[in-house]
């Protein structure tokens, strides 16, 4: 995300932190396991421009490195909610003509079922996350490189206007869930108006020391407002592989490392266990919620006339569909 910033960030600055295990991945890191992974998609797949990878996986920082090793090799990410049942996530790999299945070992039997009916080869099948398959039948994504050690591959050249960086589904509440087209284009508007509209409340050098704000990646990241909003953020942050409150609430607790939470109102409201205190700790440690729609005049008079909202959603129209 394009943010006021005094300093370039350090290629050695961690940018992605796991909130369970603090693993994390530097700005280096990430970069680097990218090429890895989009020079493997080439060399091992024989990748092709427009092909897509299908995403079915809770929030993981492992993602970034995946869907930016996509795009490295021409490839178009079509992320899907984990809480599908295999015939709902057969119906978007078939639809999207997904090459390929990543996913975390915990969702191996829906994921496996899916691939089947959709006619997506086993050895399409890998995982991210910290978990390994045993039998090492479906390979970790960090497998997927060039074994061969050619250096005849190179990023493929893309028109931004034109060539697809996303392949998102809605919700199907009208019927079938319906693929949104997103570019390359696309997908760098959104960021340069959220950088217009955040740039005031979070940069890398912000936060209570001046080192840089941090979010907490609560919005699942199958949603393109939590995959481009909180994965292409130039801010540090700290995935929550749950996207629940209660979690969330301790996570915060017990460290000082978040400064922003980006929550749906929703999820505030719904949740009565722990979510005053949580409510309260943002407001009493000066973190805020950052509200992923208008939080309106229905959610105000819920809450506590100490707790700090703003609202950091966005018309954005510069997709083929309305985010």
């Amino acid at each position: 995300m394009l943010l006021p910033c005094h300093h370039q960030a350090d290629n050695w600055e961690v940018i992605y932190q796991d909130a369970d295990t603090n693993r994390s991945y530097t700005y280096a890191q990430v970069k680097s396991t990218a090429i890895t992974f989009g020079t493997g998609l080439k060399s091992v797949w024989e990748w092709k421009k427009g092909d897509a990878i299908a995403l079915f996986t809770p929030n993981s920082i492992d993602t970034p490195a995946v869907v930016w090793g996509t795009h490295w090799a021409g490839g178009v990410v079509s992320p899907a909610n984990p809480g599908y049942t295999a015939n709902e996530l057969a119906f978007q790999l078939k639809d999207c003509d997904a090459k390929a299945l990543v996913t975390q070992k915990a969702l191996l039997p829906v994921a496996l079922e899916a691939a089947k009916q959709a006619g997506v080869p086993e050895d399409r099948i890998i995982l991210i996350g910290d978990e390994r398959d045993e039998s090492v039948r479906y390979k970790h994504f960090q497998s997927i490189r060039n074994t061969a050690g050619t250096n005849r591959y190179r990023r493929t050249k893309l028109d931004p206007k034109k060539d697809l960086a996303f392949l998102v589904y809605s919700s199907g509440t009208t019927g079938h869930p319906k693929g949104v087209m997103l570019s390359h284009s696309n997908i760098v508007s959104n960021i340069m108006m959220l950088a217009a509209g955040e740039g005031p409340n979070v940069s890398c050098d912000g936060g209570p020391n001046g080192q840089g704000d941090s979010i907490l990646a609560f919005l699942p990241f199958y949603h393109i407002y939590g995959e481009f909003n909180q994965i292409s953020s130039k801010t540090a942050f700290l995935t929550d592989s749950r996207s629940h409150v209660s979690h969330s609430s301790k996570y915060i607790q017990r460290t000082e490392a978040c400064s922003h939470v980006q929550i749906r109102p929703r999820e505030i409201l719904s949740h009565n266990t722990g979510a005053e205190d949580y409510i309260f700790l943002c407001c009493s440690s000066g973190r805020a919620p950052t509200w992923k729609a208008p939080s309106g005049g229905e959610i105000r008079p819920q809450l506590s006339p100490n707790v700090k909202l703003w609202s950091c959603a966005l018309d954005a129209r510069a997709g083929r569909s309305r985010i």
